[in-house]
């Protein structure tokens, strides 16, 4: 190995970072004032469009709860609608209550009311997981 009188050449990690960050905040006017991180401003900031986009998470919920369950229960219980159709259809129907049990209520208290994951590291793992599964179901094939 070379002997370097024994001044370090490595540049430490936090001064790359510090220098990038640095060169990305004189690059998008960060330092100027403005934010990717600003409150929302102007109608979307409003609160009768907050309570508009809650409104709208809230029905949306709902309707696809007793919509999908009551496609599911017709088709499970119905001996005329076990067709290979029907049952595809409520293949994408128990899809859909998967995203609606796992998505909705978890991205709109996440993204929407906290702004942040306050349901901690394993939850958040298991519902990404749960979340890529029911896309999957919803788009296979009955067997």
């Amino acid at each position: 190995m070379a002997d370097n009188d024994g001044e370090s050449t490595a540049t430490p990690w936090n001064a790359t970072v510090t220098a990038a960050t640095a060169q990305w905040r004189n690059a998008t006017g960060v330092a100027g004032g403005l934010s990717c991180h600003s409150e929302i401003e102007g109608v979307l900031g409003t609160a009768a469009f907050q309570t508009l986009v809650y409104l709208t998470y809230t029905i949306v919920f709902v309707v696809s709860l007793v919509g999908n369950g009551l496609v599911c229960h017709v088709v499970m219980f119905s001996a005329q609608m076990h067709s290979v159709t029907n049952l595809f259809i409520m293949n994408m129907a128990v899809g859909d209550l998967l995203m609606t049990l796992f998505c909705v209520p978890f991205s709109f208290v996440a993204t929407l009311l906290l702004q942040y994951w306050p349901f901690g590291s394993d939850l958040c793992h298991t519902v990404s997981f749960a979340q890529a599964v029911a896309v999957l179901v919803s788009g296979l094939p009955p067997q």
